[in-house]
């Protein structure tokens, strides 16, 4: 005889595909006729993007574009040029378990990008980039409790768990028109870089209202004629209303805003003599809620009437979850070496990346940058520099058992030249970390009595027991395979563990 069990269903996260696979971009262009001759390669730049991916058949596709940026130097009038090229990919990868709703959370890191000039108009490109792909889905985990009033006796614990209640991916678009009529027109767009940092989110039934900071830096040319460019920083507000079944107001979320692409392209006003600058941007919103339950679960059981076989299934699943985000400011001094500085053209962090690593006594966060550097020697010479500065620090937080996810962003560099060869960085970094204690046990999936293993009755009218300091009263009660209730009450004893050395007598069944 099988007894039944009163079923609690709570859900973890669980990873239909986790994977990275390498993407390669080979490419051999000749420049358009409007780009002027190369003498010299500055600086050769990767960038892949996705636009587009869909889960069906146990396969997730990915379709995207590789952006091969150059900056270099004309061989005509020595100023710095622009060129890019883009060449589209595409990756198909199986998942490893099958799904039918999950958030992907999708990033493209450039691993290398070499860029040779055959000839002042032919260039040729080889590289490679890493997509990192993950699709997460809800895993359900069942907890089980007895309501029953018959022979079965059991012993329950309350756990609190984090129970995964929300998972949803938004993808948006959004357009911004920045007139520029207080500024040199856009000639040539040379450098840019976009970001986004999310400044608030508010939580309702079913739905999240968020909002970011967005911001444009760009480098650019006003006269094919002027050697030195201009720059442009420009921050624009972005909201958005996110529709994801399950969050309620006290939800733990996860946020992931990302820019998946963007777009840049300059026109006439025709309201002044300037420019009127279009920003398109592809945003990928992902969000994972928790929510923090008590669940009632059966980890002990016996009958007082036989023998029962019990079916324990291990669980691992969080049960807390936090969100934590700080900022933190670094320094760097960086020197040029084998050249000397006469000005500063353009500054910014290309890549930024955290984990957390071992430390002697407590973890730690260990950060990693990309800085690019345009600059200028005495001469008005350009050239171009990139460094790969490490920070290690314990953070102010303190860690959980396990990292669910660590991200870091740069707000701002700003710089001060100490002399002809050393610039003093200060780099302003956003980090967001999930950190989780994880949950790890065995309770009663299911007890089943076979009914020709009725117990033996028991001819003695009284059975006393010399029951020891800390000992379990369910233990005792298990034991003689009589009730608790019925221990507790013969002896006038209310705590669960005995608290002191004491003489028991144990009721036996009727």
């Amino acid at each position: 005889m099988e007894y039944k069990l009163n079923k609690h269903t709570v859900y973890a996260a669980q990873y239909a595909l986790d994977s990275v696979t390498e993407q390669s971009v080979d490419a051999d262009v000749i420049l358009p006729d409007y780009c002027p001759d190369i003498e010299r390669i500055l600086r050769c730049s990767l960038s892949p993007c996705v636009y587009a991916r869909s889960l069906s058949g146990g396969e997730l596709s990915v379709e995207g574009e590789a952006a091969i940026h150059i900056l270099y130097i004309d061989s005509n009038k020595k100023h710095i040029r622009s060129f890019e090229y883009q060449t589209p990919w595409s990756a198909a990868i199986p998942l490893k378990t099958p799904a039918e709703h999950c958030a992907v959370f999708l990033r493209c890191k450039t691993e290398y990008i070499n860029c040779r000039a055959l000839s002042p108009r032919k260039l040729s490109f080889h590289g490679a980039f890493s997509l990192y792909a993950k699709a997460l889905c809800r895993q359900p985990i069942d907890f089980y409790h007895y309501d029953g009033d018959d022979d079965l006796e059991t012993k329950t614990d309350t756990i609190e768990v984090s129970s995964l209640c929300g998972l949803c991916e938004d993808r948006f678009s959004y357009t911004e028109d920045i007139p520029l009529s207080d500024r040199p027109y856009v000639e040539s767009i040379l450098s840019s870089r976009v970001k986004v940092k999310m400044t608030d989110s508010k939580l309702m039934t079913n739905k999240l209202m968020l909002t970011a900071q967005g911001e444009l830096e760009m480098m650019y040319l006003s006269d094919p004629d002027k050697e030195t460019p201009e720059r442009l920083s420009y921050s624009f507000p972005i909201s958005r209303l996110i529709d994801c079944e399950g969050l309620e107001e006290d939800t733990v979320c996860d946020v992931d805003l990302s820019v998946q692409s963007y777009d840049l392209s300059s026109s006439r006003d025709a309201l002044s003599d300037g420019s009127l600058l279009t920003l398109d941007l592809k945003l990928c919103a992902c969000i994972t809620g928790y929510r923090q339950e008590r669940v009632d679960a059966v980890v002990d059981a016996y009958s007082t009437d036989g023998v029962v076989e019990m079916t324990k299934t291990p669980i691992t699943m969080p049960d807390s979850v936090s969100v934590e985000q700080f900022t933190r400011v670094e320094k760097y001094t960086l020197n040029v070496e084998n050249e000397k500085i006469g000005e500063v053209l353009d500054i910014g962090v290309d890549s930024a990346s955290a984990s957390v690593v071992a430390g002697d006594e407590s973890p730690k966060i260990q950060t990693k940058l990309k800085l690019c550097l345009l600059l200028k020697n005495p001469d008005g010479e350009p050239f171009y520099l990139e460094r790969s500065p490490e920070f290690t620090f314990s953070p102010d937080i303190a860690l959980k058992e396990r990292t669910e996810r660590v991200c870091v962003r740069a707000d701002s560099v700003s710089y001060r030249i100490v002399d002809d060869q050393h610039i003093e960085l200060r780099i302003e970094l956003s980090y967001l970390i999930v950190t989780a204690e994880i949950l790890r046990c065995s309770p009663v999936s299911a007890v089943q009595r076979s009914d020709s293993s009725e117990r033996e009755p028991d001819d003695s009218s009284l059975i006393l027991y010399f029951a020891d300091k800390g000992e379990s009263l369910w233990d005792i009660s298990k034991n003689y395979a009589t009730r608790l209730c019925d221990l507790k009450e013969e002896n006038a004893v209310e705590e669960d563990t005995l608290p002191e050395p004491m003489m028991l007598l144990i009721p036996t069944p009727n």
